[in-house]
């Protein structure tokens, strides 16, 4: 269990909400969410310490949840790492990628 978890703090960060509809729109754009995508969302989600019921909650409120800049650089390039990670899961790579 985290840290977070156990001092009470469950809630999920906006920078969080914005990261996992980043990667939802990423694994959605090219019309298929292949199955090592959300594999991969899900262990992503983890990571972050975000149940799958907050993913799916996230995924259907896409519209809902603006794009949040993380503030330091290490998180910047985790999120954009994530990002190049899920195009490349199916292993394809889509122009809408």
């Amino acid at each position: 269990m985290s840290l977070k978890k156990l001092l009470g703090f469950n809630r999920t960060s906006a920078i969080d909400k914005s990261h996992i509809k980043n990667l939802t729109e990423m694994a959605q754009c090219d019309g298929h969410v292949a199955p090592e995508e959300v594999d991969l969302m899900h262990t992503i989600a983890r990571a972050h310490d975000i149940s799958l019921n907050q993913v799916e909650n996230i995924q259907k409120n896409l519209t809902k949840i603006e794009f949040e800049l993380p503030e330091d650089s290490r998180s910047k390039f985790r999120q954009l790492y994530d990002l190049i990670h899920m195009m490349l899961a199916d292993k394809v790579m889509h122009v809408e990628e």
